[in-house]
């Protein structure tokens, strides 16, 4: 009795350093208000893109931006990849969470007899369980959670491609409306002087007001071109500040950057081999095969969770008369009713459609591809076509407007001339950047390059 007296007296102090210890490792709370983040200077580490095309370029917002500088700002900054990768850390906590092990339960109890007697003394037990359960599925968990954040990091990935190609193309969108726009209101002024002209011919009789309409309306049409255009270009460059996370008082100076002529754009040589290995060169492909591997995880542990669930402890206890008594304790559970069936059905379930997924995605990734290989050819042959009218028509028009001014080029030719070359020029712009697209889709598609493979980490 005294030996266990003064074993009791010696466990506590262990006890109670080890309960101390425990609580000083844990975790604290810091609250974080919620508040509007200053404006920061733009930076951007190009060792931290996505591909090589941006990791070679010299990021320098001084001089203004140039196309390949929008698409390293948009991958840096963009709101809605800030918060796949809040996401992506999301997940790589819980698969830390995981790996841990589970904690053993600990219970103490103490009873006080409530009459006095000879013999009586204070009766106590205490006891350490451990749920087995859960360190058999660990492995199995860890690989699953594994699996669901490498996914995570392919679908980052393939979000940055994207928004790499949507950067460029609204860069490419705003720099060409930009020129347009510029373009237009350089003809107000020979405009202005039609006006002036028509205006002056019909207060001497000349023109009467049906032969006077013709020029009027082609006057109020540049007019509503130039108006257009300007709310368009408004809008697009709004788009392009919110892609790249910058508020809407932010500067935004674009800069040309040199893009290929359309005699240089074709489809890749390669595109054939490209398309054969598409499943293992596409992020979004690779982290469906992935999720589905994770997925065959999950079904796993669902089937090995309807055995039953067991756990072990030890005790240590002492009645009231003085006896002293260790023994252990199995629990588990008796698979008679639920048994894990609901589980293992929506495991099932979701495996199914990840597989139905997978093979939807493939399917419309190679049509998607050889519907942009098919139109490109043509693509490019109307595009050079409109580049090269567009170009005649803007030195027939110089020529004519010379003409117009030393009167030998009467009004009804001029405006003739002059609409149908704005005409063309805007068809060529649009044929050019709908090409610029399919190329850079097309590029994005076939995946310009190898990701990190599936089991190593970004």
């Amino acid at each position: 009795m005294n030996h266990l007296a003064s074993l009791r007296n010696l466990a506590a102090p262990w006890a109670l350093a080890a309960l101390l210890a425990t609580l000083a490792g844990c975790a604290t709370y810091r609250e974080k208000p919620l508040e509007i983040d200053p404006a920061t200077p733009l930076y951007v580490d190009a060792r931290a893109m996505p591909l090589p095309a941006l990791r070679e370029h010299r990021f320098d917002p001084s001089d203004g931006l140039d196309q390949t500088e929008v698409a390293m700002l948009a991958v840096a900054n963009n709101p809605d990849l800030r918060l796949l990768r809040d996401d992506l850390g999301i997940q790589r906590a819980q698969a830390f969470a995981a790996s841990l092990l589970p904690d053993p339960q600990v219970s103490f109890g103490q009873d006080l007899p409530v009459s006095s007697g000879p013999g009586l003394v204070n009766a106590f037990t205490a006891g350490i369980t451990q749920d087995i359960t859960a360190l058999l599925l660990r492995s199995s968990t860890m690989k699953a959670s594994r699996l669901d954040t490498r996914k995570l990091e392919l679908d980052e990935l393939w979000a940055e491609w994207q928004l790499v190609a949507q950067a460029r193309a609204t860069f490419n969108q705003v720099r060409s409306d930009e020129a347009l726009l510029q373009e237009l209101q350089s003809m107000l002024p020979d405009r202005e002087r039609l006006r002036e002209s028509v205006q002056a011919e019909l207060q001497a009789g000349n023109l009467t007001r049906d032969v006077a309409s013709g020029p009027l309306l082609s006057i109020a049409d540049l007019q509503k071109q130039i108006d257009d255009t300007a709310q368009k270009l408004n809008l697009e460059r709004h788009t392009l500040k919110l892609l790249l996370g910058l508020n809407e008082h932010a500067e935004l100076r674009l800069v040309d950057d040199p893009v290929p002529t359309t005699a240089e754009q074709i489809v890749p040589a390669d595109i054939d081999q490209r398309l054969a290995a598409l499943p293992e060169r596409r992020p979004d492909l690779l982290a469906l095969r992935i999720g589905y591997q994770a997925q065959e995880a999950k079904l796993r542990q669902a089937v090995l969770k309807q055995f039953p669930t067991i756990s072990f402890g030890l005790s240590y206890a002492r009645d009231t008369s003085n006896i002293t008594t260790r023994g252990y304790n199995i629990g588990f559970t008796l698979p008679l009713f639920d048994r894990g069936r609901g589980a293992i059905a929506v495991e099932t379930a979701t495996r199914q459609r990840l597989f139905d997924e997978y093979q939807t995605r493939l399917a419309a990734a190679r049509s998607e591809v050889d519907r942009i290989r098919l139109d490109l050819p043509d693509l490019i042959r109307r595009t050079q076509q409109a580049e090269r009218d567009s170009e005649r028509l803007r030195v027939e028009q110089q020529v004519a407007t010379q003409s117009f001014a030393d009167g030998m080029l009467d009004w009804n030719a001029y405006v003739t001339l002059s609409t149908a070359s704005i005409a063309r020029s805007m068809e060529a712009v649009q044929l050019a950047l709908t090409l610029q697209e399919q190329q850079e889709m097309l590029r994005t598609l076939l995946g310009s390059e190898l990701p990190v493979p599936p089991e190593a980490g970004r």
